[in-house]
């Protein structure tokens, strides 16, 4: 059975992070204020800090992870687009220039053929004249 790949690995991570925050959040957080009237509203942001706090922290590492390794991607595939968009320019240059010569070669080809038939033609009629 092949391996996951380290992408898959880390996306996987991700995934259970969200899980359990999303559990925890389900589970502790029955309504988002930002006044504390009771106790027990203190001790719902005593588990935010201690319990969620650290997911969240932990999903930006990852997060951040990513968009390195998606800025390094891009700019890897941005260099081998550049490169090959370089190496297509110099393979047309060399395109029209091989089509030109080999122009140049079927003209010089075709004049020389004019010239040996219109050869042949006056010493034909030069002989039929001795």
């Amino acid at each position: 059975m092949p391996s996951e790949s380290p992408l898959i690995k880390e996306l996987d991570k991700i995934k259970g992070c969200f899980e359990k925050l999303s559990l925890l959040i389900q589970q502790n957080c029955k309504r988002a204020s930002i006044f504390y009237t009771s106790p027990a509203e203190i001790q719902i942001n005593d588990f935010c800090q201690d319990q969620v706090k650290p997911i969240l922290n932990e999903l930006k590492v990852y997060l951040e992870f990513f968009q390195n390794l998606f800025q390094r991607d891009i700019k890897e595939m941005k260099d081998v687009f550049e490169s090959t968009e370089s190496e297509l320019d110099e393979l047309e240059k060399q395109n029209d220039l091989l089509k030109d010569q080999l122009l140049e070669a079927s003209l010089k080809h075709d004049v020389e053929l004019c010239v040996l038939i219109n050869h042949e033609c006056v010493d034909k009629i030069l002989n039929a004249e001795l």
